[in-house]
C-alpha cells in the first residue's frame, strides 16, 4: 500500500519541468526558518521567471498599470 508521500510524489513526477521546479522551491523555502523571507523572495522571482520562460506570464502595458496606481493613489 502506498503512502500519501508516494502517491504525491508520483502525481508531482507527472508535473511539467516548470511546475516540478516550482514545487521544489517551495518545499525547500518552506524548510527555512528566518532566513526565509529571502528565500520566498528568490522563490517568487524563480516562479515569474518560470512563467515567461514557459510563455504562461501575463503581461500588462506600463501605461495600464501607471493608470491603475494613479486611480488607486488619488
Amino acid at each position: 500500500m502506498k503512502t500519501s508521500k508516494d502517491l504525491l510524489l508520483q502525481q508531482a513526477l507527472q508535473l511539467s519541468e516548470d511546475d516540478r521546479e516550482v514545487l521544489a522551491l517551495e518545499l525547500l523555502a518552506s524548510l527555512t526558518t528566518d532566513e526565509g523571507r529571502d528565500a520566498s523572495w528568490e522563490l517568487e522571482i524563480d516562479r515569474r521567471l518560470a512563467e515567461v520562460d514557459n510563455g504562461t506570464a501575463q503581461w500588462i502595458p506600463l501605461e495600464d498599470v501607471l493608470e491603475e496606481m494613479r486611480a488607486e493613489f488619488k
